[in-house]
């Protein structure tokens, strides 16, 4: 019995360690639940994907198995096209990985065969197979995406307007310039409480009490203005200035403002002069009208003294609109680079701005010429028509060769090549024409005249990429006359082609040999003269000497 009892233990043992074992076995063999890639949308123009890959598989249990790591070939499907490894090879592992946290991985994948994406293009699968810790206990999954993505066009996201930032004192007028935010992106942040917006203004303290509730936000497409306002300070206490206007009945300006100087606080002024009550053509002065403040005394605060006309029967005009404004683009040869804009008008008195990106352009092959900024980019619209001009630098690359500039020095020495007058230039573009010729430049030089036997053959020519010389060679008269006592000047002088100006005096330090070594040959040296004087006379002696002698001779013979 016993033998029996301990054959059914054992039998059961077995049957335990048997299940137990084929339990393991199946559990090791359970595949493993992977979530799905999940992609970023896709773009028209992309030639690669992202996105996150899943940092672990689930077990049957509910457990979680981490992955190691991906490093195995990816495999993708566009508009129904599957590629994969075995065609496409090693393009197949062109992919980053990063690990984020212990759930998720980023990855950026380049599509293979140089694919771009188009608007409409289908994502219908892709995956890249995990490694997992333990391979053998947990086999890797291939899984896949599930669902279709669908590229979309891309967008660019609309520019909003500037934030323009203001400073002003208690009574609103302007103790600064104001500052520009310049725009990016609707809906984008702009802060205008760093100190670049946020001045400290000498004089003024910034009210905290009335501080802007837009300081900081978002573009939006309509321009912002955000406004701070400033306390004058004790010490920047003075009078401030009168402004006297003259409108007509409806309230139009009608002549240009007027200002009375500001002098000190409490002293008087008066705007019913002359000076200040105007006679205006075509209007007549509204006498039940009259400012009552045409005469006063000054304060700390500005003031305005406003007269009104009333228009005479033969001069009511229609009713005045505003005009736009034409911004143009110019060379500094005043040549047209690009094609005007328009500011569309507003209302008379109404601000408009051309500093703005979409009227201060940026040119290809110039650059803005920053000393020459229009005055009037920033201002107010009128009954006229303005114009504001900006004027632009050809860069180097771009500058036409008939456009860049030369110059010719004309030089003024004697017989030695000592320079006896200040130098003149004249310059103009490569390929035009000069002519030194005039009395302009062949000058009449007290104690010196022109040798016009000798004259230098390039006095009328083409200015060239290089620069050129003309030397003008003078005698010195018999009567010693100073030099320095010439009788032309050596003041700039325009010609048809180009443009004379004074050259630096310096240049007399080293003077100049064109032309006069050739023509000094032909002088006689200093003490010359002498020599063939005595040449002559000594040969007459010395003939009337051997005459003298045979004569001698002759007369001993008879």
């Amino acid at each position: 019995m016993k033998k029996h009892l301990r054959t059914f233990i054992f039998g059961i043992a077995f049957v335990l360690i048997f299940c137990i074992s084929n339990a393991q076995k199946a559990y090791a063999v359970d595949q493993l639940i992977f979530d799905e890639p999940v992609l970023n949308t896709p773009y028209a123009g992309q030639t690669e994907i992202s996105g996150i890959l899943t940092g672990y598989g689930v077990l049957p249990s509910g457990a979680k198995v981490p992955v190691e790591t991906y490093q195995n070939a990816a495999w993708i499907t566009i508009n129904g096209k599957q590629y994969s490894p075995i065609k496409y090879g090693n393009q197949m592992f062109n992919y980053t990985i990063n690990k984020i946290d212990a759930d998720r991985f980023s990855f950026t994948f380049q599509l293979p065969d140089n694919i771009v994406l188009k608007e409409g293009d289908e994502i219908s699968g892709f995956v890249i197979a995990g490694t997992i810790d333990n391979t053998q206990n947990y086999p890797q999954s291939s899984y896949k995406m599930s669902g279709t993505y669908i590229t979309q066009p891309r967008v660019i996201p609309a520019v909003g307007a500037d934030v323009t930032v203001h400073y002003v004192d208690e009574q609103g007028m302007p103790i600064a310039n104001p500052k520009t935010i310049p725009a990016t992106a609707i809906g984008d942040d702009y802060d205008a409480t760093t100190p670049d917006y946020k001045l400290i203004i000498n004089g003024y303290t910034l009210d905290d009490t009335q501080l802007p509730v837009n300081a900081i936000g978002k573009f939006t497409d309509t321009a912002q203005t955000v406004t701070y306002v400033y306390k004058t300070t004790p010490a920047n206490t003075q009078a401030k200035e009168i402004t006297v206007q003259y409108i007509d009945q409806n309230g139009t300006q009608i002549a240009k403002p007027k200002t009375i100087p500001a002098a000190a606080i409490g002293d008087d002024y008066d705007a019913t002069t002359p000076d200040y009550k105007l006679i205006i053509n075509g209007y007549t002065l509204d006498d039940t009208q009259l400012p009552t403040n045409a005469i006063g005394k000054f304060t700390d605060t500005a003031q305005t003294v406003t007269y009104v006309y009333k228009t005479t029967s033969a001069n009511k005009p229609v009713a005045a609109q505003a005009k736009e404004i034409t911004v143009q683009y110019i060379d500094q040869n005043g040549k047209r680079i690009a094609k005007p804009k328009t500011i569309p008008a507003a209302a008379i008195g109404d601000n408009y701005d051309a500093t703005t990106p979409d009227y201060k352009l940026i040119i290809n092959g110039y650059t803005l010429d920053d000393t020459q900024l229009p005055a009037n980019a920033v201002g107010k619209f009128t009954d006229k028509r303005q114009t504001v001009t900006y004027v632009y630098k050809a860069t180097p690359e771009n500058v036409p060769v008939n456009q860049k500039t030369q110059k010719v020095i004309i030089h003024y020495v004697d017989q030695e090549g000592k320079q006896i007058a200040k130098p003149k230039i004249i310059s103009g573009r490569i390929g035009e024409a000069y002519d030194v010729t005039s009395t302009d430049y062949q000058l009449v030089l007290n104690g010196y005249t022109l040798d016009k036997k000798h004259l230098p053959k390039n006095i009328i020519g083409i200015l060239t990429d290089t620069p050129q010389t003309v030397t003008y060679v003078y005698t010195k008269n018999t009567a010693n006359i100073p030099a320095n006592t010439q009788t032309q000047t050596n003041e700039p002088v325009n010609n048809a082609h180009a443009e004379s100006k004074n050259i630096d005096t310096n240049t007399s330090a080293k003077p100049i040999k064109t032309q006069t070594a050739a023509y000094k040959k032909m002088l006689p040296k200093t003490g010359e003269t002498e020599q063939v004087t005595m040449i002559y006379w000594g040969t007459i002696l010395l003939l009337m000497s051997v005459s003298l002698y045979y004569n001698k001779k002759s007369y001993a013979i008879d």
